[in-house]
């Protein structure tokens, strides 16, 4: 209507002559280019007919430009944040707390050229990236469903009972007083021969390697506490993918030695935690006045501790950038070659059938997948050497050692007087422990349904994602996903098609793989599925037993799970291959060639509802989903395929994409370890090809024509910055966590009896090299990659850079 009467102004003035309009002939009522124009019609040399006709022409004339011009206008003004209030999501929940959650992590006095990685995280510090957050909502909604409904009674399906239950009992036991005179590890303890020296049981004490040898199997098979040794099924493609040859295989290799490295920096404290909780256990047992046991105690298991972390700090050096796969065929052994090699102190035929029973029968010829045979022959000569001092020390030791490995394993699981002594030494001395906020809101690793939540997540992991998909997952978003990924997945065969510096060859098997990948979008059928889940927990019944034993038949379930997992046949679509369905993260499974896109990363904000806005999901879904199907085909694909048989890129291709790699490398020059360069460009070089290839798609996205997207309420960018700062809020770091894990730990104040009383400021020890790793590259992504792509410089109006001259896809 404004436009209506904007044209039509003289008609308007002459019916009321006191009002100004913008063809009035007054200059100084209307403005001098209104002037100018009643000037020029009155100069004219023509007649006033003619002199109409002309006016008439021009008046035509200028209300089509001005219409144009109008239009370019109202487009700038949606590019700039000036739209109408009904352009704008304002009522919908998740629309609000979206924007309201970016602008929290945001920093606008930043600016956005220079420093784009401030501008998109820099805000107040409270918020960590997207995932982390969505994982935490997850986690909470998680939280209240098992808590709703009590028991889970009434209509609901067997499985459903048994969570809630099993959740329930986990809550019941969290805050309990030790059983006194009637503790459960204990009388596990006696009943597996473990614990023959701290427990006065003496039988077999002197007897030579036999105590031993049956204290490891019982601690590492009865009980699935992994010791010297991880253990595990594994079904990769090269053993589910042969065909008539059904072959099973278990590996075995190092076990992480994390917690170790903290003997070097606070033996003393650790010492004062080892023989706290062994004077607990033997209180419990009515066993007095055992001062001295438990010094021997404590002195054994720091001894063994560092021997093997020595021995891993060596096989680390050694294997450092390892010649091929775990699972490579190289890698395969019989039990007899793997007895052969340590035969004197294990007897890997009866350890094994402890784990896999009665699910396998393992033979002398069963396969077993050897990391690290250069870790098994260190291993075999650190015992020895222990050995060869005294053999009753020996035996000694080691049976304290795995003593100690059991009951730290089942820490959580049994009082709350336990768990508090060791959470309480790890949030002194491990302060990025902190850094894990609970479902509560508190630190992670002290609060009943943080603990509890995962405890129940490795009892019953399936029942847990089904529960979540039901409760969470909206019905449309599985198809809308997979229409989705086949966008990126026909964009990754376009990006291919125009590459110059991969041959015709290797950009055939570059598509032939990106057909092959097999898509796994939100859940399995099996989720939905009451007979399927109460036939898989069938043997878990948390009604009818205590805690304790509810965890050891937890224990017995997976057992038996992983025993299924080597004898069936691979089916990548079976509940089993999903892992846990509320992870926000996208995954490609190399081995399989599975793209994972779990229910928790279909979610808001990285997955809206059809009525959100959609640059979410290119900017977060499919930008994760871009980057995962380019490790399909590219250099580190190329690389896993010919360590297992034989590499399917050319040597020209490889030469030319080390070329072009050059200089990303130099963005990580910082970097000291050369391997852990070439690992971060190989990441950052999908990266800048996956940002670049969901932005273009959502650029085809507003194409399409039909009704808009609605805009979120952050009225100071355009779509254009939006769609970078939701991409780059995928990467961001919490500020400040150290000060936290410093704060949380001095809750652990009550609990700190026997570690004698000292709380460490956590700026004495540096994050992990991995988190130097992230920061590092989520900085050199927004302020050197991001912020010099030519789309990105046109959104915030930044002087062109050159390092997408990098780009290799």
């Amino acid at each position: 209507r404004w436009v209506a009467e904007l044209l039509s102004g003289n008609a308007t003035a002459m019916r009321h002559p006191g009002k100004a309009h913008i063809f009035h002939s007054d200059d100084s009522a209307s403005g001098g280019s209104s002037g100018v124009f009643s000037r020029f019609f009155r100069r004219l040399p023509l007649p006033p007919a003619r002199c109409l006709a002309v006016a008439t022409g021009l008046v035509s004339l200028l209300a089509i430009v001005f219409i144009c011009l109008f239009a370019v206008a109202i487009r700038r003004g949606a590019d700039n944040g000036s739209l109408e209030l009904t352009d704008i999501c304002l009522t919908e929940p998740d629309c609000l707390s979206v924007a309201a959650a970016a602008a929290r992590r945001m920093n606008t006095s930043s600016e956005p050229c220079s420093d784009f990685y401030s501008f998109a995280c820099g805000g107040d510090g409270t918020a960590g990236n997207v995932p982390a957050e969505m994982e935490l909502g997850a986690r909470r909604k998680l939280a209240s469903s098992l808590r709703s409904g009590g028991g889970g009674g009434g209509g609901n399906p067997a499985w459903e009972r048994k969570l809630r239950r099993f959740y329930a009992r986990c809550e019941e036991n969290f805050d309990t007083p030790s059983y006194i005179g009637d503790n459960p590890l204990l009388a596990a303890m006696r009943a597996a021969g473990v614990g023959e020296f701290l427990l006065n049981q003496s039988s077999s004490a002197a007897g030579g390697l036999g105590g031993f040898s049956r204290t490891f199997q019982a601690v590492s098979g009865r009980f699935f506490a992994h010791s010297l040794f991880a253990t595990r099924a594994v079904y990769s493609d090269f053993l589910h993918r042969r065909g008539s040859d059904r072959r099973y295989a278990i590996w075995v290799g190092m076990n992480s030695r994390s917690d170790a490295m903290y003997v070097r920096h606070e033996k003393e404290l650790y010492r004062s935690l080892i023989k706290d909780v062994a004077g607990m256990l033997l209180r419990d047992a009515a066993m007095t006045n055992q001062t001295a046991r438990v010094e021997t105690f404590a002195n054994d298991v720091l001894y063994v501790e560092e021997q093997l972390l020595l021995t891993h700090e060596a096989v680390l050096q050694h294997a450092s950038l390892p010649e091929q796969p775990a699972d490579h065929p190289a890698n395969l052994a019989k039990i007899s070659d793997l007895t052969d090699r340590i035969s004197s102190y294990f007897d890997f035929r009866a350890y094994l059938a402890e784990i896999y029973q009665p699910g396998l029968v393992i033979r002398n010829d069963t396969q077993v997948l050897v990391t690290d045979w250069y870790y098994v022959d260190q291993l075999r000569d650190l015992l020895d050497s222990m050995r060869r001092g005294s053999p009753t020390d020996f035996n000694r030791k080691m049976n304290n050692y795995l003593t100690w490995t059991l009951i730290a394993f089942f820490q959580w699981d049994l009082s709350g007087e336990y768990r508090l002594r060791f959470a309480a030494y790890r949030r002194i001395v491990w302060p990025s422990n902190g850094l894990t906020i609970g479902v509560d809101g508190g630190s992670g690793g002290d609060d009943a349904a943080t603990d509890c939540l995962e405890t129940v997540r490795w009892g019953m992991n399936q029942a847990l994602s089904a529960l979540f998909v039901r409760n969470n997952f909206e019905p449309g978003a599985k198809a809308r996903a997979g229409a989705l990924f086949e966008k990126m997945r026909r964009a990754a065969k376009d990006s291919i098609n125009r590459l110059v510096w991969m041959d015709n060859e290797t950009k055939r098997r570059a598509k032939q793989r990106l057909a092959d990948m097999v898509e796994k979008t939100g859940y399995p059928d099996e989720a939905w599925d009451d007979s399927y889940l109460d036939a898989e927990f069938r043997q878990i019944d948390p009604s009818t037993h205590s805690y304790f034993s509810l965890i050891v038949s937890c224990i017995n379930y997976w057992k038996t799970r992983q025993a299924r997992l080597l004898t069936q046949t691979y089916n990548p679509l079976d509940f089993q291959h999903w892992g846990q369905l509320w992870e926000p993260g996208l995954r490609y499974l190399a081995y399989d060639r599975e793209l994972l896109a779990q229910a928790g990363a279909l979610q808001v904000p990285l997955f809206p509802s059809a009525g959100l806005p959609q640059l979410l999901a290119y900017s977060g879904a499919a930008s994760m989903m871009a980057h995962e199907i380019l490790q399909s085909f590219d250099i580190t694909s190329h690389a896993y395929e010919a360590q297992r048989t034989s590499g399917w890129w050319s040597d020209a291709t490889i030469s030319e994409y080390r070329k072009r790699t050059a200089c990303i490398m130099d963005l990580f020059k910082s970097e000291r370890n050369q391997h852990q360069r070439l690992l971060l460009s190989n990441w950052t070089a999908r990266e800048m090809a996956a940002v670049s290839s969901a932005r273009a798609q959502f650029d085809a996205h507003r194409l399409q024509g039909g009704r808009p997207d609605k805009r979120l309420p952050l009225l100071h960018l355009t779509e254009d910055q939006m769609f970078y700062v939701f991409y780059m809020q995928k990467f961001c770091h919490k500020r400040g966590a150290s000060g936290l894990a410093v704060r949380r730990a001095s809750r652990g104040a009550d609990w700190r009896r026997g570690l004698g009383g000292k709380f460490h400021d956590s700026d004495g020890f540096k994050h992990s090299d991995g988190d130097d790793a992230l920061l590092i590259l989520s900085r050199a992504l927004a302020n050197t990659v991001l912020s010099n792509a030519p789309g990105f410089a046109k959104a915030f109006g930044c002087p062109a850079g050159n390092v997408h001259s990098c780009s290799l896809y």
